[in-house]
């Protein structure tokens, strides 16, 4: 048997009995809830790298611990976990490929209709990068070609197991990062944005001894 709850403008407790032909069915009331509505205000970050497993929070306001709390993108729901009464974040679920409005639940049913976009990106991939031979212990500006690559968003060069370091975006296609100072060797290059790593170059950045310059 499914019902539906009629609007209403007051947040609280209301008794719920079946009823047939004028008369109560069900032996006893249950509660049921009514909650301030929810609302979804915006996204962070506004965009998800396909084919990565992407966290996004969503700001907005209303928000309640519930078991059944969701969210959903496009036609898919996916888990949720409350941060405060205005965060939640949403699990992206992985077969997610595109473009499409978040909204959030409560009760797995009734979501919210704000229609904020969450957009979908490529991820990042690297075709090239300047100069590919460095000296051992000395420090150089390693330019990446390839992309994309955003002004509005966080990006870092890794090299190897070395701790990421910041990058600058020069352009869409065009990353710049300081080298570290690395002992002889091959290093792979990749790049992170927003924290998602993506796959290494095929070229290696060759780290040669200074006997050898």
């Amino acid at each position: 048997l499914m019902c539906t709850a009629p609007p209403t403008s007051q947040q609280g407790e209301v008794s719920l009995t079946l009823t047939g032909h004028g008369m109560n069915i069900s032996a006893e009331a249950v509660r049921y809830m009514y909650d301030s509505a929810m609302t979804v205000f915006a996204l962070e970050p506004s965009f998800g790298i396909r084919g990565v497993h992407n966290v996004v929070t969503v700001i907005g306001e209303n928000f309640v611990e519930s078991e059944s709390l969701a969210c959903r993108f496009g036609a898919v729901k996916a888990a949720a976990q409350l941060i405060s009464n205005d965060r939640v974040l949403c699990y992206v679920p992985l077969e997610w490929a595109g473009s499409s409005v978040v909204e959030v639940s409560i009760n797995g049913m009734d979501f919210t209709m704000d229609g904020v976009v969450l957009s979908c990106r490529e991820p990042p991939t690297i075709s090239s990068f300047w100069p590919q031979v460095v000296v051992a212990g000395s420090k150089r500006i390693i330019t990446i070609h390839g992309g994309p690559f955003a002004h509005e968003t966080a990006h870092l060069c890794v090299f190897g197991r070395e701790p990421p370091v910041a990058a600058h975006v020069a352009n869409v296609h065009q990353l710049e990062c300081a080298s570290s100072t690395f002992s002889a060797g091959n290093v792979s290059v990749a790049v992170a944005v927003d924290g998602v790593i993506s796959e290494p170059s095929r070229l290696l950045l060759q780290v040669v001894p200074r006997w050898q310059v």
